[in-house]
């Protein structure tokens, strides 16, 4: 049975999961605050950490551990957010260097411990709800898990049944870390969630770079709810201190400091591999994963893991590549992520020397240096971790390596292992004893679910050509004495069947038609996005002959030909040689959508291990099969902005009979490339299940029938999630498959415009967005711009702010669409505000009760929308009470504040109104007029102090702030709304 979240939604399910199942005590901030005295500007709970470090270190004592916690409260004071957390992380690995001073007057260097992560019941494990957060601006992330004081993790989670999914917990995310970096300074990850979707990413990772977590332990892996599966997974104790541990980096990309954390399969396979040694039971492995999950990182996790640990004593891991190009890239990376104690292997005798010397280190070399080494450790604790694990069974390279190494662990990584005849790599990686075809598996399934990898589709092209008697005579001699009593047309048709496949890519009549098809696919399909192609060809003649065609039909910048040096007499061959420089430098160029070239033309260079997101299409005019096809596919399966799939047009045929291109099993061979009306096929299918969710509706293209399907979506949380999820997916294939002429036949096209008029209404009204239609992809657009009035649509459905005319304007819709629009409004002018004053909290929480039971169908469209208008009423009678008071809005919050919740500290109104002015002079005699005043801690020294002063100078009023948050909300409310005023 699937396990659903409780009436109170995310929050609440969380919560209780971390309490009841996974030791964390749970508590709501104002109580933590109070408790442990916190204040608002404040991360990290002082005083909770001090009593921790007190019980965690012996090395010191009360006399010293004040001066400490000041100490350390400078460590959360960086201008750089990432540069203050990879500081910040340090000291929660190793500890703070801390001099102290003995009873002798001796003075001493010692590292404090914030946290013991090898004894985590000695650790406090807290989930606090709604902690407060001032800074730039006031924050209130749903959940924070602090360990000992210190947040380490920080929740945002939306509902459905509010709108709002965990896209826009991953918005609220980014602007907590420019709003309120301080709190972000500690943190380990962010988490957003809903109800049915959890992702996790790095602090200051990009919004596209937060993935889900989808693994877990074995005691939690029969958990159904997939929200409920990777809060156990991550957030038990020993998982936690674990990615603290030894499965965070930061490195260097583009100038700027990016954190890295793992992605679950890179994590389990790590684990599963240190676990593997530790044992020692077995001395072999292969992690299968996919293409484009992040092999070279679970690599640098494992042996990061394997030095910090030592498994087995004295630990000497040897990470082996097989490409030059790889072996920069990975020496690039472990410099950049500062990697400890590592090595790169320059040359054979450098290896040798490396491998022969006792000191524990990781060593990065290429397996090719194996081949003339001399030299032989017998000892078991060399641990080598392969990547593309299939290269060991060329030229005898594995079977050097193992001489050299005879006793080593040996784990092999690939994402396209090889079984033809002898060559095996699931034998060649099985453990001894073991009948264990993989020690982790990652699929191609599994990565496009996650979105670490896009499908890839295929279509086959048929190409038309004819040999003039010259170019037959050309291609052959022999060839035509043979068939000279043959005609042209049955000499084309022996080439075809009998003239090898690399030979036909070489015909220029051939390559010339095939290059006019090529442009006219690229012209119509890539050339208005940013992405490019490559075309792959068997030879570097033919890759030649490619570029010179077509330079004559295309601005010859626009493509580049790239293949390997080496002497040659062949003038055709010669002219695009080029230096490795060149070739960085082309590759550099192509990654930049606003550079050229557009088109790469390729032979064998590039066709593993080039990650270039921008590639969308691949040309293939080369025979490939089994792992070299896996390969070369994946090159095309990068995810980017708009990008939905990756494309081979395949001149060769290649995928004209799969199951023997690719030697593989049935699922991989169901993944690895799908034929491209498919996509017309999922287009279909997903415009129209987009439809049925408008059953009940007359779907016509009028005012009436749109807002009758927008109506629909606001009172069904299930079916606005199904609609946002489909039409993103569809907005991805109409920019894949456009233009095409299935789009313009059976009224498709017309569909998806009507679909599109939909939306844009919907994110009007929902998102109160006054032009969405600029957030459409490019093609979707200009078909918009072609096909629909969207200033008539601006005009029919205006964005207003809430106020007596907005009510008026409403008046005369019909109550599901006054309903839909009011409670829009409403929200979102609140969700703006909610830290203004006290009643908007009360007030949002009044929207939300009645949107719910109205989507629930507990009460009628008439009555929500009565229901609603008065919230909104009782929204403008509290914005208008300031000016009838003759209060300011800070004051005015500090009035409601005591109406509300002090009524029985001071019964009389008078004097309320008087308290909150005195208050607000108060305020007003303070020095603001800088900016930063907000959070200068002075001034909110100065603030309390005078706020009590006011207190006790209207008598006997000690209740209000001994064993009272009324200062704390005083203050939030002074400064929110003052900040807003000036």
């Amino acid at each position: 049975m699937v396990e659903t979240f409780t009436e109170s939604g995310v929050e609440e399910s969380i919560l209780d999961w971390l309490e009841n199942n996974l030791n964390w005590d749970r508590c709501f901030a104002r109580e933590l605050d109070r408790e442990h005295g916190r204040e608002k500007d404040e991360p990290v709970y002082w005083n909770l950490l001090r009593e921790k470090i007190l019980e965690i270190n012996d090395e010191i004592g009360e006399e010293d551990v004040d001066d400490f916690i000041s100490s350390l409260r400078r460590d959360l004071s960086y201008e750089s957010l990432l540069d203050g957390n990879e500081s910040f992380l340090e000291i929660l690995r190793k500890g703070k260097a801390f001099t102290i001073q003995d009873e002798d007057g001796e003075k001493e260097r010692k590292y404090i411990r914030l946290i013991d992560p090898d004894n985590p019941e000695e650790n406090d494990f807290t989930a606090v709800n709604q902690m407060t957060f001032r800074q730039k601006e006031t924050k209130r992330p749903d959940i924070v898990l602090l360990v000992n004081g210190i947040p380490l993790v920080v929740m945002e989670l939306k509902s459905e049944a509010q709108q709002q999914d965990y896209y826009d917990a991953i918005g609220d995310l980014k602007e907590g870390e420019k709003a309120v970096p301080k709190i972000f300074v500690p943190t380990l990850l962010n988490v957003a969630a809903d109800e049915s979707e959890y992702r996790y990413g790095a602090t200051g990772t990009p919004e596209d770079h937060h993935y889900p977590w989808r693994e877990a332990p074995e005691r939690f892996e029969d958990i159904d709810n997939e929200v409920k599966k990777a809060v156990h997974a991550m957030f038990n104790h020993e998982t936690l201190f674990d990615i603290l541990r030894y499965f965070i980096f930061y490195g260097q990309r583009e100038g700027e400091t990016v954190k890295i954390v793992p992605r679950y399969m890179q994590y389990y396979a790590a684990n599963n591999i240190v676990r593997r040694i530790k044992r020692g039971d077995y001395k072999s492995g292969l992690i299968w994963h996919t293409q484009g999950s992040g092999k070279s990182y679970t690599m640098f996790f494992a042996a990061y893991k394997i030095e910090k640990t030592r498994p087995v004593d004295n630990p000497k891991t040897l990470i082996v590549v097989d490409r030059d190009k790889l072996n920069e890239q990975m020496k690039k990376d472990l410099h950049s992520v500062e990697f400890p104690n590592f090595k790169v292997a320059s040359t054979i005798g450098h290896l040798e020397r490396l491998i022969d010397e006792d000191a524990s280190r990781t060593i990065l070399t290429t397996i090719q240096k194996f081949q003339d080494v001399d030299v032989r450790r017998e000892e078991d604790n060399y641990i080598i971790l392969s990547d593309e694990a299939h290269r060991f069974l060329e030229k005898k390279l594995g079977s050097k390596l193992q001489k050299a190494l005879p006793n080593a662990y040996h784990f092999g990584f690939t994402g396209t292992p090889v079984r033809e005849g002898e060559r095996d790599t699931f034998q060649l990686f099985m453990p001894e004893g073991k009948s264990e075809l993989y020690l982790h598996r990652y699929s191609i399934a599994q990565g496009i679910k996650d979105k670490l990898i896009l499908p890839v589709h295929f279509e086959i092209k048929d190409t038309v050509w004819d040999l003039t008697e010259e170019e037959m005579e050309k291609l052959d001699l022999e060839f035509e004495k043979e068939f000279d009593d043959l005609s042209i047309e049955e000499r084309t048709e022996v080439i075809r069947r009998y003239v090898s496949k690399s030979d036909l890519a070489e015909i220029r009549p051939r390559v010339r038609e095939i290059v006019g098809n090529i442009n006219k696919h690229y012209d119509s399909k890539l050339k208005e996005t940013e992405f490019k192609a490559m075309v792959v060809t068997p030879s570097r003649r033919a890759a030649a002959i490619y570029k010179e065609e077509m330079d004559k039909q295309r601005d010859p910048n626009e493509t580049e030909v790239i293949y390997s040096g080496g002497s040659t007499s062949d003038n055709v061959i010669s002219q695009y040689i080029k230096s490795s420089e060149e070739i960085d430098e082309a590759i550099e160029s192509f990654e930049k959508p606003e550079s050229d070239p557009q088109i790469l033309i390729v032979c064998d260079m590039l066709l593993t291990g080039f990650d270039a997101p921008i590639l969308k299409t691949m040309y293939l005019d080369r025979p490939l099969k089994d792992h070299t096809l896996l390969q070369a596919i994946a090159r095309t399966n990068r995810p980017k902005e708009g990008k939905y799939n990756g494309l081979i047009v395949d001149y060769q045929r290649v995928f004209e009979n799969i199951d023997e291109a690719l030697d593989y099993p049935q699922e991989i061979r169901d993944m690895a490339a799908i034929e491209s009306g498919k996509l017309k096929e999922d287009f279909e299918n997903t415009l129209n299940s987009i439809l049925k969710l408008f059953e009940s509706v007359e779907i016509e293209d009028t005012q009436e029938s749109i807002n009758e399907c927008v109506n629909l979506l606001s009172k069904n949380p299930e079916r606005r999630k199904k609609f946002n999820e489909k039409y993103r997916k569809l907005q991805d294939l109409y920019e894949t498959i456009s233009p095409d002429e299935f789009l313009v036949r059976d009224d498709i096209e017309s569909k998806y415009t009507l679909v599109n008029q939909i939306y844009l209404v919907f994110r009007r009204k929902q998102r109160r967005e006054s032009a969405p239609e600029e957030s459409l992809r490019k093609k979707t657009k200009n078909l918009i711009e072609k096909h629909v009035d969207v200033e008539g649509i601006k005009e029919r459905n205006p964005v207003y702010e809430i106020s007596q005319e907005h009510l008026e304007r409403i008046s005369d819709l019909e109550p599901a669409a006054k309903a839909t629009e009011i409670a829009y409004a409403t929200q979102q002018h609140i969700k703006s505000r909610i830290n203004r004053n006290p009643r908007y909290v009360d007030l949002s929480e009044r929207v939300r009760q009645i949107a719910e039971r109205w989507q629930r169908g507990e009460i009628e469209d008439q009555k929500a929308a009565r229901k609603l208008t008065e919230v909104e009423e009782d929204v403008l009678d509290l914005e208008s009470e300031p000016e009838e008071r003759d209060l300011r809005e800070s004051e005015f919050a500090i009035f409601t504040l005591l109406e509300d919740e002090h009524a029985e500290d001071k019964s009389d109104e008078d004097e309320r109104e008087q308290i909150a002015k005195d208050i607000g002079e108060a305020f007003r005699e303070l020095d603001t007029d800088y900016s930063g005043w907000d959070t200068n801690e002075e001034v909110i020294k100065k603030l309390r102090r005078r706020i009590i002063k006011v207190i006790n100078e209207h008598g006997k009023l000690e209740s209000l702030y001994k064993g009272s948050d009324f200062v704390d909300k005083a203050i939030e409310y002074i400064v929110e709304n003052e900040r807003e005023e000036k």
